[in-house]
């Protein structure tokens, strides 16, 4: 357990009195560690996770990674749509991809910069592209780029989660994840749980 996870468990418990019972059943919580891949490729993964099931969009992506390989390609947004479509993307998203993938190959250095950024800044940047939103930038943001500070509020588990806790009355009052700053992106971890753990 590390210092930032211990000050981020503390400042969520202290923030959401009303909530200490199913907080402390999840448990202490650390950030995802950064996946160790290029932006090309964690907007792939994020663009073929949207809307889908994890088990769903790791099959798939297992399947585009796998051609990619094949092929003797620098990532699956090099795999054209119809590849893309193929291997069960829809049409959209693999447009997204390509179109993503196209535009990083001619200056991967602007987009590696994301992940210095703040997050304000990411948010602005991804959603400019084609396909991309602000709901892209968070999870690239929490699940690449390693930003402790993010909700993203678009994301449909933490939507239900909110409902669920707003329907139950916990505190009385509009549940409000800005009191979890500077350690949103833990909160947003704690929601994910309570709900996949049947725990709300």
């Amino acid at each position: 357990m590390s210092a930032s996870e211990d000050q981020a468990f503390a400042h969520i418990l202290s923030s959401y009195p009303e909530l200490e019972a199913v907080i402390t059943a999840v448990g202490v919580l650390g950030l995802p560690c950064a996946k160790q891949v290029s932006v090309a490729d964690a907007v792939t993964r994020t663009v073929i996770g949207q809307m889908l099931s994890r088990h769903a969009a790791r099959t798939i992506y297992e399947r585009v990674e796998k051609l990619s390989i094949e092929k003797g390609l620098d990532g699956g947004c090099k795999l054209s749509i119809d590849e893309l479509t193929g291997l069960g993307v829809s049409g959209r998203k693999a447009k997204t991809i390509t179109e993503f993938g196209q535009k990083y190959d001619k200056a991967p250095d602007t987009f590696e910069v994301w992940r210095q950024m703040p997050h304000g800044d990411v948010v602005r940047e991804v959603s400019s592209h084609w396909g991309l939103s602000t709901w892209s930038a968070d999870i690239l943001s929490i699940f690449y780029f390693g930003f402790e500070d993010v909700f993203p509020e678009k994301d449909g588990t933490i939507q239900r989660a909110v409902s669920i806790i707003n329907d139950k009355h916990y505190n009385g009052a509009s549940f409000d994840p800005y009191k979890a700053s500077p350690y949103k992106t833990y909160l947003s971890l704690y929601l994910w749980q309570m709900v996949d753990q049947n725990i709300i």
